[in-house]
């Protein structure tokens, strides 16, 4: 998985578990109410998924102006619709 060994977040301790980074860098960049999006996220997505949302939002330059919608967007499958 992608986790702890290439992502860096403002020198904090690398995480334990992909579960524990998920929630240290999720809430970090999210907020902490929303604890149940980054769990809706790893039911959706896997953890392998939502780790890699994540670290991309973290190293935007500027920071995404409004994270919690951008990483609901980015869990949610994309559903094709067919032209009748």
């Amino acid at each position: 998985g992608l986790f702890a060994s290439n992502v860096t977040t403002n020198a904090a301790p690398l995480a334990a578990s992909p579960q524990e980074f998920i929630f240290d860098l999720g809430i970090r960049l999210l907020g902490e109410k929303c604890r149940s999006l980054l769990g809706k996220g790893r039911k959706e997505v896997g953890d392998d998924r939502v780790t890699e949302i994540l670290a991309q939002m973290s190293s935007m330059s500027p920071p995404c102006s409004d994270p919690v919608s951008y990483f609901s967007a980015a869990i949610t499958p994309k559903i094709r619709r067919v032209a009748a």
